[in-house]
């Protein structure tokens, strides 16, 4: 293997071009060299004669290969094609090597292939998944498409010269010098961010603080995967894998020793999942699939970290749960048993926690985990998703050769995450930074409401809780006796009743005040709001000829109250709107002679509330054509939406089912006159100054009322939920409460639709859009409080950082504005204000939690960033001394190609020089090197006017 290591030469049109074995493999080439480093190859006044052979043209020629023997058939094979054969020359592997050429085989190698049609092939299979066969029928088609048949079939030949080459190129990329005598992941890719204690930990770890010690743990996940299964191929008994042991399967020997020797256990009884998993995989072939164990924060797959599943997952459970008591029971594994194991916590992945039971969602959640970060334990689950791609040509193969194709794939899986690493951190770190900023704000602003509303000793005994519940849910034995009282979920037993009658909320004032003005204004809003519910209940309503009838009827009952409500209207309001329409110049005909009618159409106070405003501020609601409609009262308006600053835009597509009937029609026509319908000029007058500020509050107060009811309607429907989904089964019961949640959804979208028009109303009054107690209503806001605590996916922006772009991750608000304080507990029912209470409990323990794992998660990334930059040091300067002690042996080449290795880890340490330099906790870090503690390590200054301010506890951690 060392010469594979030394340089050679290719003459090609009569130049002479040095290369390494190595320029071919992907996540090894570097063109460019630094003045200041070390020369890939040894320096000018080494024997040059010793590095080159000339060859002739490798596009044109044939291989002219000596030998004394007799003649050979040989053919090459080249990356357009196959060239022709010879027939008076024979090659060796050697002498192939040498020249450029890999050798199809060794004893008498008659075929061979360029370092370029091997390379290309190893990037097709790794990038494009492209199988070795399809890959062959690429080679045949440049070489001839007419006569495909006549050329010979060379396939068998290249799937050997094919694993050889990479696997090869696998051990000379970790500075192997042969394939034998092999040691445990010596072949491997490590995660350069995990704890490694001899290379990139920080030199003090052992003295950390109790509550820091989770930035030293190591997260790791295990997973199956029954799509890397395996067909029944026998055909090559003896075939072994070439990489037994070293990279990312456990060494094959050992652990089949072990599945034989260790017999068969009694079947393991579930208490949970049952083991679903396996209902739903591959059962057929030789192996059901693999077991794999990752890096649970960067997905790197650990050395030894795949076995084969031949009997299922069950299997390998069954044989961990039961690891200890064989361990304890056989004599050679004393020692093993006395030792004091690292201090383990288990928890339950992400994606999997829905398929278990309550308890372990909750108790074995990373959520409610301390020290767990945002890490969600699916990492496993990432790995499989580029590998399954493979799957399909993997099962096709031996044992041996579907071991080292895996491996061969996971190996660049690995490689590639090392490369992304510097760029992979800073976003998590920007992203963990913006959360924990917007987390602690949405909590600072709860715990407020608290202290406000509740008692001032409520927080206190709620942290006391919550500290109890992470010091306890470490301990198995503790769950089943925790979940009874989870502070994370509402309690069942306070949870609301079947029957749920919530009651209508009162949306304005009694009219016992002593100013006519006020008693005018607050009729007209009971009005509009009568009138509102009416339309809305004769859309739902089922058009049978009684309903109908009494919808007329209550439509009249609307307008003789309507009617009354005018003799107010004309002694209080019309001489205001008559005085500021004067003053506001708007007025074509002599007010004081024409009757009140006349002087309303003269004034022109026609409502546009519910048409231009409104539709203005459904593209802020987030609300579809159908929703508008039914708020508006404007079915015939087909005039494009105008927006200052914005395109106009065509006009809502007009759905029948949509269309008002003819009542609903009459009802909307009925024409209720207030301030807030009235023109932005008028209202602006001095006349109307005293009653639009008595209307503003009027509305505020029935916002304020509203917006309980809608609270109140969305715990209902929460708590109808809950338990139709944990307690109800059956066809009957299910239907049943299907109707009551049909129901309740209603109730819910007809108090949000009030509230939307009261702020609608309030913004014509004068309200600012920038007001922080109301705000618009979106539709994605409509939502009960246990949603809108979690996080949302995170959307990017692109921010201008001098000529540079940064996608930077922005996530969406934590949870709905309607949940910001706790002000709604207090002035709910007093039928449900217990539950009220519990649900406020539970929003601050989810929100604690969240808040407290993204400050775990900010500072697990600066601990990780610290050890990816100390590991690209140290590895860098290990390669370093290798490569000077290898120049002292004499081995030019290999110590030439170790320092093109080192080269690659100064690339990426200067890499997070040029992206970490918003990150100040890096300058004057310290590490480890021989056994000594050095802090030599000085990034770049971070200018002062940097849009990120530097983390608090910038530096490393000492105590």
């Amino acid at each position: 293997m060392s010469k594979y290591f030394s340089a050679f030469a290719r003459k090609s049109n009569k130049t002479t071009q040095a290369f390494g074995l190595n320029d071919t493999l992907v996540d090894h080439s570097a063109k460019d060299w630094k003045k200041n480093r070390a020369p890939p190859l040894p320096p000018p006044t080494a024997n040059v004669e010793e590095l080159t052979a000339p060859i002739g043209s490798a596009v044109e020629d044939e291989l002219l290969a000596q030998s004394a023997d007799n003649a050979q058939t040989f053919r090459v094979t080249e990356g357009w094609g196959l060239d022709a054969e010879d027939e008076d020359n024979k090659g060796t592997g050697g002498m192939l090597i040498d020249n450029g050429f890999w050798p199809g085989s060794w004893t008498i190698p008659q075929t061979a292939f360029t370092f370029g049609v091997m390379d290309m092939h190893e990037q097709m299979t790794r990038q494009a998944q492209m199988s070795t066969l399809d890959f062959w029928e690429y080679l045949r088609r440049r070489t001839d498409i007419v006569r495909q048949d006549d050329l010979p079939d060379r396939y068998r030949e290249l799937l050997t010269a094919a694993r050889e080459w990479q696997c090869l190129g696998m051990a000379k990329r970790q500075g192997l010098d042969s394939l034998h005598d092999l040691q445990y992941g010596s072949l491997a890719v490590v995660c350069p961010a995990c704890p490694q204690v001899t290379k990139n930990m920080d030199p003090g770890w052992r003295q950390r603080k109790e509550e820091d010690k989770f930035l030293d743990a190591f997260f790791y996940a295990k997973d199956g995967n029954f799509r890397s299964n395996q067909k029944q191929k026998d055909m090559d008994p003896l075939d072994f894998p070439l990489t037994k042991g070293a990279a990312y399967f456990a060494n094959e020997d050992a652990f089949n020793f072990f599945v034989k020797t260790t017999g068969t256990d009694d079947a393991e009884v579930s208490t949970c999942h049952q083991f679903g998993a396996m209902g739903h995989g591959y059962r057929w072939g030789k192996i059901s699939g693999i077991f794999t164990i990752c890096c649970s924060r960067h997905m790197f797959t650990l050395p030894g970290g795949i076995v084969d599943l031949e009997l299922g997952e069950k299997h390998l459970d069954e044989r961990l749960s039961k690891l200890f008591k064989r361990i304890k029971r056989e004599p050679q594994f004393k020692d093993l048993a006395a030792a004091s194991l690292p201090e383990t916590t288990h928890a339950v992945p992400a994606f999997h926690g829905p398929a278990h039971q309550e308890r372990c969602r909750f108790c074995m959640s990373f959520t409610y985990l301390e020290g767990s970060g945002r890490c969600d334990g699916e990492a496993p689950e990432r790995t499989h998703v580029p590998s399954n791609a493979a799957a399909d040509n993997n099962r096709e193969m031996s044992d041996g050769h579907r071991h080292d194709s895996i491996n061969l794939d996971r190996g660049d899986q690995n490689a590639h995450k090392v490369h992304r690493m510097p760029l992979e951190l800073l976003r998590k770190h920007i992203l963990a930074v913006d959360q924990e900023a917007e987390h602690k704000k949405e909590l600072n602003v709860l715990e407020e409401s608290i202290r406000k509303y509740l008692a001032d000793y409520t927080l206190t005994s709620w942290n006391q809780e919550l500290q109890k519940w992470y010091t306890e849910v470490r301990d198995f034995r503790n769950h089943d006796t925790m979940i009874a009282t989870n502070p994370f979920v509402l309690n069942r037993a306070k949870l609301l009743p079947k029957e749920i009658s919530v009651p209508e909320v009162e949306v304005a004032a009694t009219d016992a005040e002593d100013d006519p003005l006020a008693t005018a204004i607050k009729h007209g809003v009971d009005l509009e709001v009568a009138k509102a519910k009416l339309v809305v209940d004769i859309r739902l309503c089922d058009k049978t000829e009684a309903t109908l009838i009494k919808m007329e009827d209550e439509k009249a009952h609307l307008e003789r109250k309507v009617k009354a409500w005018y003799t107010q209207y004309e002694a209080q309001l019309l001489p205001l709107m008559t005085a500021a329409a004067e003053d506001a110049k708007v007025v074509r005909v002599d007010i004081r002679s024409a009757s009140s009618g006349d002087a309303v159409a003269a004034l022109q106070l026609v409502s546009d509330r519910d048409t231009r405003i409104y539709r203005e501020l459904s593209e802020d609601y987030g609300l579809i054509h159908s929703e508008v409609l039914e708020l508006t009262g404007d079915d015939d308006d087909t005039s494009p939406v105008e927006i200052a600053g914005q395109k106009r835009k065509r006009s809502e597509l007009k759905l029948s089912k949509f269309s008002r009937t003819a009542l609903e029609r009459k009802v909307h026509d009925i024409d209720i006159r207030l301030p807030s319908s009235t023109k932005a000029v008028v209202l602006g007058q001095e006349h109307m100054q005293t009653a639009v500020a008595l209307e503003l509050e009027i509305r505020k107060d029935m916002s304020r009322r509203q917006l309980d009811h809608l609270r109140t309607e969305l715990i209902t429907l929460y708590a109808l939920t809950r338990d139709r989904t944990n307690t109800l089964s059956g066809q009957t019961q299910m239907t049943r409460s299907a109707k009551k949640l049909t129901t309740r959804n209603r109730a819910v979208k007809t108090a949000a639709a009030a509230y939307r028009r009261s702020y609608t109303a309030m913004r014509c009054l004068g309200l600012s859009p920038k007001d922080q107690e109301f705000r618009p209503l979106k539709a994605n806001e409509v939502k009960s409080y246990p949603v809108g605590v979690g996080l949302a996916e995170p959307k990017k922006t692109k921010t201008k950082e001098g000529s540079k772009t940064l996608t930077k991750p922005r996530a969406r608000p934590v949870m709905s504005w309607i949940w910001g304080g706790v002000g709604w507990s207090v002035s709910v029912d007093e039928s449900i204000q217990e539950h009220a209470y519990d649900a406020v409990k539970v929003q601050w323990f989810r929100m604690s939690a969240n808040a407290a794992r993204w400050r775990e998660e900010r500072m697990l990334v600066e601990e990780e960033m610290r050890r990816t930059a100390r590991f690209f040091l140290v590895s860098s300067r290990e390669l370093v001394d290798d490569a000077q002690l290898l120049d002292r042996e004499g081995n030019v080449g290999k110590a030439a190609y170790f320092r093109k290795r080192a080269y690659r880890f100064e690339r990426l340490l200067d890499l997070c020089n040029e992206k970490w330099d918003t990150v100040r906790i890096l300058r004057g870090l310290r590490y480890t090197y021989n056994g000594e503690h050095i802090e030599a390590l000085q990034y770049k200054a971070t200018p002062d006017t940097h849009s990120r301010p530097a983390p608090a506890d910038s530096g490393p951690h000492e105590v």
